[in-house]
């Protein structure tokens, strides 16, 4: 068998693959992870604290009830992060559930 041959079939069954199969399995563990790195101060919040503020933010009637939640949650991750010590960015980031 040559080796053109041999790479054809499998080449066609990488093809023949749905996309979407290897995309998910990719990026399932990533979702949380960047959803996560965008809540301002979550690496010093518990899953249960950063479940519970998401909660919050989805529970919000309005585009102004949603700010004032945010910039609790900044005032108070800035405090936290000053008793422990931890240096947070001044600015929530842009677009972020923070």
């Amino acid at each position: 068998m040559s080796k053109k041959s041999f790479f054809i079939p499998i080449l066609g069954a990488v093809l023949c693959l749905p996309a979407g199969v290897v995309l998910a399995a990719d990026a399932a563990p990533a979702a949380g992870q960047v959803q996560n790195q965008m809540m301002y101060g979550s690496q010093l919040m518990t899953p249960k604290q950063r479940a519970e503020y998401r909660a919050k933010l989805r529970a919000a009637k309005t585009i102004q009830e949603r700010e004032r939640i945010r910039q609790e949650h900044h005032e108070e991750m800035m405090e936290l992060a000053k008793k422990r010590g931890v240096t947070l960015p001044a600015v929530p980031p842009a677009g972020g559930a923070g």
